[in-house]
């Protein structure tokens, strides 16, 4: 693996514990990338709901994805959102907006 990790936080200033939420995100690989090249990543909440798996996105071309059943903050009243490079990646993670 080449990418590394990136964890993206909602902390408990602003998160209701009792509360439900809901994520949806759309990706889109933004370089066109050579044959040899590959962006795969992971994507899991709290550190226990693999929220997708292998995600490999294609030039340009936008997938979303959601959670069906929703997320609570854990126990600290925060929800952490983690980005993992697979072991199939050859490139960094890259995310341009949030």
């Amino acid at each position: 693996s080449h990418g590394g990790d990136m964890g993206i936080y909602y902390d408990s200033d602003q998160l209701d514990r009792t509360t439900t939420y809901y994520f949806y995100m759309h990706f889109a690989e933004l370089e066109k990338l050579q044959k040899n090249q590959h962006r795969e990543f992971d994507i899991d909440i709290n550190y226990s709901e693999f929220f997708y798996k292998s995600l490999d996105p294609d030039y340009l071309d936008t997938i979303t994805i959601f959670s069906e059943n929703g997320t609570k903050p854990h126990g600290e009243g925060e929800i952490q959102i983690w980005f993992n490079s697979t072991e199939n990646s050859t490139l960094p993670l890259l995310i341009n907006a949030l």
